[in-house]
């Protein structure tokens, strides 16, 4: 593997932060929709995680507090976060549910109404619209993605690795090659703050790109491929995995930042 720098943002902590053993990847990502190349870096504590990447071409860092279970979105642009939990993904999803037995009762009065020449066709159009609804309840019900071997098999770097697929709704979503932890000498139980945030961010951002693209529970991603609506939208290289002490200010937001709440909870 390519040797990088000690990435900046770690380098910057000052030395006597408190800090503990923990895991350092270090990733390029290629934006295939806005053609940019990036450096990321995911962080792993035994207490926490945090994610740098970039969403709609805008720096973003989420954080992970396995402890208290909590997820913070940092958006570096605005100087703010957001903070998320178990408990809002399901008061989230609570009110997705009313608003949608709400707009189904609105259309069940607007058909009634209609003329009856009208009828059929409007509902026609009222079931389409209830079946995105539906999905949208549904999503925090779903299973997180399942990665399935192919029988294809790779090397990359000098790393024989395995193509694993992960598929929702018959959509291809991730196709990545991968390698068990055991081939750099770790445990993949390191990963579990990491496997836990993206948990957390699926229930709360459903078909978002960010939780396709970290590592699996038991293998690393040496090559990844995303994938919207068949549409490859971000390539991803493994460039360096290390094991070092890492500063445990980093997986708390910035100072001078402001948390931001919206309806009563962060979103």
């Amino acid at each position: 593997m390519r040797t990088l720098v000690p990435y900046a943002c770690l380098a910057l902590i000052a030395a006597s932060a408190s800090a503990a053993e923990g895991l350092v990847v270090i990733e390029e990502v290629d934006d295939l929709m806005r053609s940019v190349k990036r450096k990321r870096m995911i962080a792993v504590s035994p207490d926490g995680a945090r994610i740098d990447a970039y969403q709609d071409g805008r720096k973003t860092t989420i954080l992970y507090d396995l402890r208290t279970e909590t997820l913070r979105i940092v958006d570096h642009e605005r100087r703010i976060y957001r903070e998320f939990s178990e408990r809002d993904a399901k008061r989230m999803n609570k009110q997705l549910s009313s608003h949608a037995g709400a707009a189904e009762k609105q259309q069940d009065q607007r058909i009634r109404e209609a003329q009856p020449e009208h009828r059929d066709h409007l509902e026609q159009l009222m079931r389409g619209e209830r079946g995105g609804m539906g999905a949208a309840e549904e999503s925090s019900d779903r299973e997180p993605l399942q990665f399935e071997k192919t029988a294809e098999t790779g090397e990359i770097d000098g790393h024989p690795c395995t193509w694993l697929e992960a598929s929702r709704d018959d959509q291809l979503v991730v196709r990545t090659c991968a390698v068990n932890p055991e081939r750099f000498d770790l445990d993949g139980k390191r990963f579990a703050p990491l496997v836990e945030a993206a948990r957390l961010m699926d229930r709360l951002s459903p078909g978002s790109t960010a939780q396709h693209t970290l590592p699996t529970r038991n293998r690393i991603p040496l090559r990844q491929t995303v994938f919207v609506h068949g549409a490859a939208v971000l390539k991803i290289e493994h460039q360096e995995i290390r094991q070092q002490e890492i500063p445990q200010g980093i997986f708390e937001p910035p100072s001078g930042y402001q948390l931001r709440q919206t309806f009563g909870f962060a979103y």
